[in-house]
Parts: C-alpha cells; structure tokens; sequence
C-alpha cells in the first residue's frame, strides 16, 4: 500500500505482462475470434471423443427400432415401440430420427458427428448472443437494449429447453 496526495491508503499494482495481454484480449475486437477459437476446441474436442471413446449403447437401437414401425405405416402409438419400452416422444422425434436414419443408413459414428454439429451449432447461437449482449452492455448506454437482448435470448432458450421433453 503507498500513500497518494490525498493522503489515503491505495493499492499500488505494478502491471505485468499477463495483464497487458489480458487488456489487449478483453478489447471488443478480439470477442468474435475468442467465439471462434472455443468453438474451434469444442468441434475437435468433440470429435477426438467420437473417434477414441468406445459407443456406449443406450436408445439408438430402439430409436430407430421405432422409426421403423412409424416408417411402416404404424401412426398408432399404442403400437409403436423399441426394446426398451413404448414410444413416448412426440411425432417430431419420429421425423428428425427418421431423416438420421436417412442420412446415416444406422451408422452411429455418423449419428454422432451429426450430432456434434448439432452441438457446436446451439454453442455458437449462445455464445454469439451473450457476445451481443456484452458489447451492449460495454456502451454507455447500452443497459436497455441489452436487457432486450437478455430477456429475447430468455425466451428462446426456454423454448428449446421445453421442447426436449
């Protein structure tokens, strides 16, 4: 602690080098690239786990078990069902795991990747919007666009979470 003209006790902290590179990086300039780059880490990150982390089998094979009754004709859903149990999502799952088995012949390595670009995808959507929001909240007078933003981005999120029951 050093004493100022005033008389009054201030921290006094010399400026290193890891806080000059932090200051230069927290600039708005550099928001996009960091998104990108974490980005970047989670579609490799999420790959290099497809590839070297043995497939666990949970409801692949019922999902596509039950797409094959709905494919065949079957809309009651009563009858529909895959080794683990009854059908009991909605008629969208039926197309979206129908169009996968579509695009990947059952192949659940491809499954997978498909998925991560699902993943990566949504992480890209948030993170962009919570940049929008900070660089709004970085101009003086930013708050009341910025709580458009937050209370927007609210409302959508709770959609998304709602539609995965």
């Amino acid at each position: 602690m050093t004493s100022n003209k005033e008389g009054t006790n201030k921290p006094s902290f010399r400026v290193g080098p890891l806080e000059k590179v932090y200051s230069q990086l927290s600039l708005p300039a550099w928001d996009y690239p960091f998104v990108a780059i974490l980005l970047l880490g989670e579609l490799v990150l999420g790959a290099i786990i497809i590839r070297k982390v043995p497939y666990t089998e949970i409801d692949w094979v019922a999902y596509m078990e039950e797409v094959d009754f709905w494919l065949n004709g079957e809309y009651d859903y009563r009858k529909i069902y895959g080794n683990t149990g009854p059908l009991v999502y909605p008629a969208g799952f039926l197309y979206l795991f129908g169009f996968l088995q579509y695009l990947t012949g059952r192949d659940v390595y491809k499954a997978q990747l498909i998925f991560l670009g699902f993943f990566v995808a949504l992480q890209a959507v948030v993170m962009t919007l919570y940049t929008i929001v900070l660089r709004q909240l970085r101009e003086p007078h930013g708050g009341t666009n910025a709580s458009h933003h937050v209370w927007s981005f609210r409302i959508a999120m709770g959609c998304l979470c709602l539609s995965k029951r």
